[in-house]
């Protein structure tokens, strides 16, 4: 059962109505539950906590016209058939195999080098009004909670990417990790999926000699060398820029 789509679909549901907060309440509680177990394994208390918020779930669901079960199971989609009369997964192959269908974005991905970790937190004051509000899910590796599996968090917070929000500075752009395998990953969404990429220059970099010369940052002047002032409005202008591009794909 796919949980994170379950509260995907019932926050939308929930949202403007006087049943949020509650909503938050359950979502927060299942979130932990899901957390300590992939730490510290299942056990009979924690399947019986889970099934209690999940029962608290689709209460609340139900009051909304939903099935929170339902809105957890991921829909089978329906054969596509080509011109010669194929079906899709027969079109599949033909093509080696690649995938036909993207999977559904619909958050935020913040890339950024543990140097820069400063800006990060500026960022994250201005996100987190929107947070609260339910118009804006974003990720960054500093979610990752002890224990996970870095790796696979990573890719399924790129895979779930609607927009990229990438701090670039020297540090950034030196990084192998980021330039040889998560870049490579949001250019291609980019291309193939209309994945939204906004590079903000926080420092004096080789921006205009990498691969994102292609995108139009945000910012011409480095924050750096920005005032206070300066560096919260690129951030609140940001910000307003995310909530509206994930508003338009829901």
């Amino acid at each position: 059962m796919d949980y994170e789509r379950g509260l995907e679909q019932l926050k939308r549901l929930a949202y403007n109505t006087d049943r949020y907060q509650e909503f938050l309440i359950y979502e927060n509680r299942l979130q932990e539950n899901l957390s300590n177990e992939r730490l510290y394994g299942s056990t009979e208390q924690s399947r019986a906590s889970r099934a209690q918020v999940v029962a608290q779930l689709n209460s609340l669901a139900g009051q909304l016209g939903a099935n929170f079960n339902d809105l957890c199971q991921r829909p089978q989609p329906a054969p596509q058939h080509n011109y010669n009369g194929g079906s899709a997964s027969q079109v599949n192959q033909q093509n080696g195999g690649l995938p036909l269908s993207s999977s559904q974005r619909s958050k935020a991905y913040i890339g950024f080098s543990s140097q820069d970790k400063r800006y990060l937190d500026e960022l994250h004051i201005h996100l987190n009004q929107y947070v609260q509000k339910g118009t804006i899910d974003y990720w960054d590796n500093t979610k990752i909670l002890p224990g996970a599996n870095w790796r696979k968090e990573t890719e399924k917070a790129l895979d779930s990417a609607k927009v990229a929000i990438l701090l670039v500075s020297a540090d950034f752009l030196s990084s192998d990790l980021i330039t040889k395998v998560q870049l490579p990953v949001l250019l291609k969404a980019a291309s193939d999926e209309g994945t939204v990429i906004l590079c903000v220059i926080l420092r004096p970099c080789a921006f205009q000699d990498s691969d994102l010369e292609q995108f139009r940052p945000v910012n011409t002047q480095p924050l750096s060398k920005m005032s206070q002032d300066g560096r919260e409005e690129v951030w609140n202008n940001l910000a307003m820029q995310v909530r509206h591009i994930l508003r338009a794909s829901s």
